[in-house]
């Protein structure tokens, strides 16, 4: 009795093995890893931005972006939320830009209490517009000021006074 022979599934170059082998791979198309691409855009480009540098901005910064944008802050607000004085704004803003690093600790835990406010508001409301009513407008328990009023003033003192604050209104 004549054996059948088996026949191979797997293509030459193909690491893949079983009935499926093969399928998933035209052997006559050539794909490009992601490390080839970044290697031929060079050392200091992305590959699909035309000659911008690739900067990757850390979380901390991308918060603090998408919080300016959700309660609508100005650059002075912003530069007031992360504890830098008028005449730092353009510190604030070369640091939100990725020119300069997040550098202090003082910084840093502003941020970890702007990002758990910002949760707890989130939480309490799951409306953008609620939200940024109830931070502009004055409270009785925070001697009549706005709790954004308090937060952009530049103290971490009245930074945390607003997250107590969120945390007993939340219950």
């Amino acid at each position: 009795m004549a054996m059948k022979k088996e026949r191979s599934t797997t293509r030459p170059g193909s690491s893949r093995k079983g009935k499926y082998a093969g399928l998933f791979r035209n052997p006559r198309i050539r794909t490009r890893s992601s490390a080839e691409r970044v290697r031929e855009a060079g050392p200091d480009r992305s590959p699909g931005t035309l000659g911008s540098p690739r900067r990757r901005l850390p979380g901390p910064i991308q918060f603090v972006l998408k919080l300016a944008g959700s309660w609508r802050l100005s650059q002075d607000e912003l530069a007031g939320l992360l504890g830098f004085g008028p005449g730092d704004t353009a510190h604030a803003a070369a640091l939100l830009t990725g020119k300069a690093e997040l550098r202090g600790r003082d910084v840093r835990d502003r941020i970890a209490h702007l990002f758990r406010i910002r949760e707890t508001l989130y939480s309490l409301f799951r409306d953008l517009e609620v939200e940024n009513e109830w931070l502009r407008e004055p409270h009785e328990l925070l001697a009549g000021k706005s709790p954004m009023s308090l937060m952009v003033g530049g103290s971490m003192e009245d930074l945390l006074l607003v997250g107590e604050y969120v945390d007993e209104v939340a219950g």
